[in-house]
């Protein structure tokens, strides 16, 4: 949505899937694909010489893909039991100081929770 010709707001959807695979070497078996629920809301603008962005946005994974060394038989192995969320805010802005000159000042902020992780020795990890 743009309330005026130099700033916008914005909102966005998106899904995404990684695909499964098979872990080689012994009987490691299958592993499934991994989901993504992806959100996000933001603006972007310019007031005079400053040009501004600021987004706030929301991950949540469903079967997360996850390397990890099997102990038994010293082999990397792919599991996918554990969720994870990722939430954050980040903001940017940025002045024309002279002709040659602009100045860049950036902030992020991110969190992530992994859940219901077991690693291949059995010990819950969440």
């Amino acid at each position: 949505w743009r309330p005026s010709a130099s700033s916008m707001f914005y909102a966005n959807y998106s899904r995404g899937l990684k695909a499964g695979g098979f872990n080689v070497g012994g009987d490691l078996g299958l592993y499934g694909p991994e989901a993504l629920n992806a959100y996000e809301i933001g603006a972007k603008g310019r007031a005079g010489v400053i040009g501004y962005e600021i987004a706030g946005f929301y991950y949540d994974y469903s079967k997360v893909q996850l390397r990890t060394l099997d102990p038994i038989g010293n082999v990397t192995r792919v599991t996918n039991d554990a969720n994870a969320k990722v939430y954050g805010i980040e903001a940017s802005a940025n002045a024309r100081a002279t002709d040659r000159l602009t100045l860049d000042a950036h902030i992020l902020y991110v969190d992530s929770t992994i859940r219901n992780f077991v690693n291949p020795r059995g010990d819950d990890l969440s």
